[in-house]
C-alpha cells in the first residue's frame, strides 16, 4: 500500500471515530432531581424529567408536608421537617400531586420518554423506589 493511501486511510479512520463520537454522545442528566418543600410550596411547582429519573423531596419547611400524587401512584407519608422521599417514575405522563395536609399546595411532574431509547416490557406500572426517610 502506497503512503498516500495510507494516509487517506488514515484520515478516513479519524474522521469516522470523530463522527461516532459525535453521534454517541448522549446529554448527560442527573439520575436524581430534587424537589424542596421551602414552605406552603413546592419548588419547583412544575418539573420535566425523563422516564427512569428519580424525583426526591426534601421537607425544608418547620412543618409537616407530603407529597401525594392526585392519582394515588405515589405517596410520601408525612415528611417532618428535614426528612426526604423518593420515587422513581417508569413511564411517561403528567403527574399532579399535592400535599394531604395543605391541600392548596400543588405541583406537577411531567414525564417525557427518552427521545433515544425505546420503551420495552410492561411499561404500565410505576416502580416506587423510596429512601429512608432522613430524621
Amino acid at each position: 500500500m502506497s503512503s498516500i493511501c495510507r494516509m487517506r486511510l488514515s484520515l478516513a479512520t479519524v474522521g469516522l471515530a470523530l463522527l461516532a463520537t459525535a453521534i454517541l454522545q448522549v446529554p448527560v442528566r442527573a439520575d436524581t432531581v430534587d424537589v424542596s418543600i421551602p414552605g406552603f410550596s413546592f419548588s419547583p411547582a412544575s418539573l420535566t424529567i425523563i422516564v427512569g429519573q428519580t424525583v426526591r423531596w426534601t421537607n425544608n419547611h418547620t412543618v409537616p408536608h407530603t407529597a401525594t400524587s392526585d392519582s394515588g401512584g405515589f405517596g410520601s407519608g408525612t415528611l417532618n421537617p428535614g426528612q426526604k422521599f423518593s420515587f422513581t417514575f417508569n413511564i411517561a405522563g403528567g403527574f399532579p400531586y399535592h400535599c394531604t395536609i395543605h391541600p392548596s399546595m400543588k405541583a406537577t411532574i411531567t414525564v417525557n420518554s427518552p427521545s433515544c431509547c425505546v420503551l420495552g416490557g410492561d411499561a404500565s406500572v410505576l416502580s416506587q423506589k423510596y429512601i429512608h426517610k432522613v430524621s
